[in-house]
C-alpha cells in the first residue's frame, strides 16, 4: 500500500491511498493558518446558543366548569394572551351563562363535557345521549356550537362515540394530565408540571378550573410552558395543524387513529 499527500491551497489536504490497485481519496479541512480566518465574537456565539426553539402546539384545556374561579382564570388568560378550550358541564352552563359567553367572546373554545358529570360507561345509550343533548341545547341557546365532546373521567365506550357522533361531535381526550384534583397546593401542582415539561412539550393539557390552586398556579405554569417551547392553541387549531402536517397523506383520518381523538369508527376501550 502506498500513500501520498497533496496540499491544495492553505487549508485542504488530500490523501490518496493506493491499496490493491485501488485509489481512495480522503480529504480533510485543516486550518493551517488560524490567524488568517476572522475570529467569531462571543456575541455571535451567544446568539447562536440563544437561537429560538421550535414552537410546538399546546392546547390548554379546562374541565368541569364554569365555576367561581373561572373569571379569575379568564383574567389570567387574557393578560397572558393565551387561548384555551373549556369543556363545560351543562348544569353549570345554565347557572352561569354569562361566564360561558365571556369564554367564547374572548376567543376561547367551548366543548361539551356532559350535563352533570356521570361515568358514561355505567349508563345505557339513551342516558348517554341525554347527557350530551342537554348540554348541547344549553350551549346552542347561547349561540355556541361545540365541535368536541370530552367524556367525564375519560371513560367511554362505543355507545358514547355513537351518541357524540349523532350530534356531530368528536371525542377529545388529552395527552398530559395535570392531576390537579390530586395535587391540592400551588407548589405541588407546579412541581408535577415541571416534571412533565422536562419530559415532553406539546399536546393537549388537562386542568380543572373549579380548583382554586389550579387557577392560582396557572400564571407560572403558562410562563414555564411558553419558555419551553409551547405555542398556545385551541383544540380545533391543534387538530387542524396536525392534520395539515399529515397532508397529502391518504391514510385514515387523524381523529380515528390518534389517542387524543376518537371519531365515529372507534371501538370500545
Amino acid at each position: 500500500m502506498t500513500t501520498a499527500f497533496f496540499a491544495l491551497g492553505r487549508n485542504v489536504i488530500v490523501n490518496l491511498v493506493s491499496h490493491a490497485g485501488r485509489t481512495i481519496l480522503c480529504a480533510w479541512i485543516v486550518f493551517l493558518a488560524v490567524g488568517a480566518y476572522p475570529s467569531v465574537s462571543k456575541e455571535a456565539l451567544a446568539a447562536t446558543d440563544e437561537a429560538p426553539k421550535p414552537r410546538l402546539d399546546c392546547a390548554i384545556t379546562f374541565d368541569d366548569g364554569p365555576g367561581r374561579f373561572t373569571e379569575q382564570l379568564l383574567d389570567t388568560l387574557k393578560r397572558k394572551q393565551v387561548v384555551a378550550t373549556f369543556f363545560v358541564l351543562g348544569e353549570l352552563v345554565q347557572r352561569a351563562p354569562h361566564l360561558v359567553l365571556r369564554i367564547a367572546a374572548e376567543g376561547h373554545e367551548v366543548g361539551n363535557h356532559s350535563f352533570d358529570h356521570p361515568n358514561l360507561r355505567h349508563l345505557d345509550y339513551r342516558s348517554q345521549k341525554a347527557e350530551i343533548d342537554k348540554t348541547e341545547r344549553a350551549l346552542l341557546k347561547l349561540g355556541i356550537t361545540p365541535k368536541y365532546f370530552r367524556p367525564p373521567y375519560g371513560s367511554y365506550n362505543a355507545d358514547t362515540v355513537r351518541a357524540a357522533a349523532e350530534n356531530g361531535l368528536v371525542l377529545a381526550l388529552w395527552t398530559v394530565d395535570a392531576l390537579d384534583w390530586k395535587y391540592h397546593t400551588v407548589h405541588a401542582l407546579e412541581a408535577r408540571l415541571e416534571q412533565g415539561i422536562e419530559r415532553k412539550i406539546g399536546g393537549i393539557y388537562l386542568f380543572h378550573d373549579p380548583h382554586s390552586w389550579t387557577v392560582a398556579a396557572m400564571p407560572n405554569i403558562l410562563d414555564d410552558l411558553e419558555s419551553n417551547g409551547c405555542r398556545f392553541v385551541t383544540v380545533t387549531e391543534y387538530m387542524n395543524n396536525r392534520e395539515s402536517k399529515r397532508r397529502p397523506d391518504v391514510s385514515p383520518p387523524f381523529r380515528d387513529r390518534d389517542p387524543e381523538f376518537e371519531g365515529p369508527s372507534a371501538g370500545e376501550r
